[in-house]
């Protein structure tokens, strides 16, 4: 294909994409996401590119609707618990860099409204 033809379609696509990050990012939070997509033909690396993708959109979507756009990242993720998962894994001071702090069992706890949210591991 023309490359002309490929950043015509390219565009298009980019038009289409959600600007709200629960949609954008959520699929990163089923059981298996597309390797395809991940890592590209690349499955030695599978791991570690799926990690540092999920830490990005757990860091995109606090940044973009705080915590309540976490709670919905939770709410739409297959395995929520991976949602946890990368808040703890985000560089820096980790979890902590979002508010957050690890309970009991390796839950988070978030602070929303004083009273919390756990993100079950």
């Amino acid at each position: 294909m023309k490359p002309e033809r490929v950043a015509k379609l390219e565009a298009a696509g980019a038009r289409l994409m959600p600007t709200d990050p629960v949609p954008l990012h959520v699929w990163l939070f089923e059981w298996h996401p597309s390797m395809e997509r991940v890592s590209g033909q690349n499955y030695q690396d599978y791991e570690t590119r799926l990690a540092e993708q999920r830490s990005g959109a757990v860091k995109a979507t606090f940044e973009q609707k705080g915590w309540g756009g976490i709670e919905e990242l939770v709410a739409a993720a297959t395995n929520p618990y991976t949602v946890g998962s990368a808040i703890a894994t985000i560089e820096g001071r980790g979890h902590r860099a979002c508010g957050a702090r690890v309970g009991v069992g390796g839950g988070i706890f978030t602070p929303r409204s004083g009273a919390g949210l756990l993100l079950r591991p």
